[in-house]
């Protein structure tokens, strides 16, 4: 045996035996932190798009998000230290506006998906779009219709199709970098867009988290009194502006925070290790893995319940509707929670033999301390989840917990396809 062992190593040297040694879910968050310098090296460019998509907003336009890729439309609308008004039909846009969308893997655009990219395709909107270069310029329709036809359309990037851990044919790695990183390309540039907005005289309003004390009268309060848009939330503030903020500190202060939160998870590798032991042996055992995120898009980017593309039975709402139904006797289940934790759930999930990864804001419930297959994980993200703070401002801006919970999700997948490899159960 350690004849067998020295072989091994004699066989492998530099990088390849580095590689051999760091855990899959390192490997996948040091990957990720790669793809954030990349972000990173490209903001003066992505703050350069921003100022040209203020100008149509400053104007008089409407910000669009079509749901093409359905996660990001759920991720931009409605969300914690994102913009309060966001339109979804660009069928609808005209050229003052500005439609920002990301791209389904190529080959597996759904009929309403597609649907929606030939509606933002047919608008007047400029276009601005998140994905690589190589796959924004090739993008078809269904129908043969390629992409902007013509118009302006500007590429935000993002990693090829294909980067990220235990690739596999006509279907994204098991591990990929993209989602996590458009989701962080995206907020960058929105956090650029109200920066030139603010250089413009004009602070967008922005929703404040429902976990927070009085979030919900102050968001209210926004709302448009009377005429013809009554009870609709302007673009703009109407009674309210801050200091202008320079050009790329958004961006920056985004990208900061994010590593941050992804230097606390990758010091839990040993966490995400036993996860995905854990979510190996249900699968080993002829068990699942049922999972919850509470937010606006995770679910969405894995796919409902779906085995075709992922290992994993991904389940809507919170932990009493995405778990408490789901999770059986011998399963692994996971949960992103946001909001209230059930504690006493989470135990009866523990004592009918299912096993329980577990993140909260809030920190770890004393009641759930020291309960056996529990596993429990700090993404790095407070409560209010908006990470960077605006001078004059009353709420921060530009969420994290998507990002952190997708980050976290995948690793544990990597080390989840590191021992029981690549391949996807199909259903039965």
């Amino acid at each position: 045996m350690k004849r067998s062992f020295l072989l091994f190593i004699a066989a492998v040297s530099g990088p390849d035996l580095l590689l051999a040694e760091t855990p899959p879910a390192a490997r996948y968050l040091d990957g990720i932190g790669a793809e954030i310098e990349a972000v990173s090296r490209d903001l003066p460019r992505l703050t350069q798009l921003a100022e040209r998509a203020a100008a149509k907003l400053l104007a008089g336009g409407e910000l669009y998000a079509p749901p093409v890729e359905t996660w990001w439309a759920a991720e931009l609308t409605g969300r914690a230290g994102g913009p309060m008004r966001v339109e979804r039909d660009a069928s609808k846009s005209t050229e003052k506006d500005v439609a920002v969308f990301a791209l389904p893997h190529p080959g597996l655009a759904e009929v309403k998906t597609a649907a929606a990219l030939q509606a933002a395709i047919k608008g007047k909107a400029d276009l601005y779009v998140l994905g690589p270069e190589s796959m924004v310029s090739d993008y078809q329709t269904p129908d043969g219709a390629i992409l902007g036809g013509g118009r302006r359309l500007a590429c935000l990037g993002g990693p090829n199709v294909g980067t990220g851990l235990f690739p596999r044919d006509r279907l994204p790695p098991l591990a990929p970098y993209r989602p996590v990183i458009e989701l962080v390309r995206g907020w960058v540039f929105i956090g650029e867009v109200v920066a030139a907005c603010t250089r413009g005289g004009k602070m967008p309003t922005m929703w404040e988290s429902i976990a927070l004390p009085g979030s919900r009268e102050r968001n209210a309060a926004i709302k448009i009194a009377s005429g013809p848009q009554a009870n609709q939330f302007p673009l703009f503030h109407l009674d309210r502006t801050v200091p202008p903020l320079p050009a790329g500190q958004v961006g920056k202060a985004y990208l900061d925070a994010i590593r941050r939160y992804l230097e606390i998870l990758r010091k839990q590798t040993s966490q995400l290790a036993q996860a995905g032991e854990w979510m190996a042996q249900a699968r080993k055992n002829d068990h699942r893995v049922v999972a919850m995120a509470q937010g606006h898009c995770p679910a969405l980017i894995i796919g409902l319940h779906d085995e075709t593309q992922m290992p994993i039975d991904m389940y809507p709402g919170d932990y009493v509707t995405g778990i408490v139904p789901h999770a059986k006797a011998g399963d692994a289940a996971v949960a992103f929670c946001y909001l209230a934790m059930p504690v006493d759930k989470v135990i009866e999930t523990l004592r009918e033999g299912c096993k329980v990864i577990l993140a909260y804001p809030y920190g770890l419930p004393k009641a759930l301390e020291g309960k056996p297959g529990l596993l429990w994980l700090d993404l790095g993200w407070q409560v209010g989840d908006a990470a960077v703070a605006v001078p004059g401002y009353d709420v921060k801006i530009l969420p994290a917990s998507a990002v952190m919970q997708m980050s976290a999700l995948y690793a544990m997948v990597a080390e989840m396809a590191g021992r029981t490899g690549s391949e996807s159960r199909k259903p039965e």
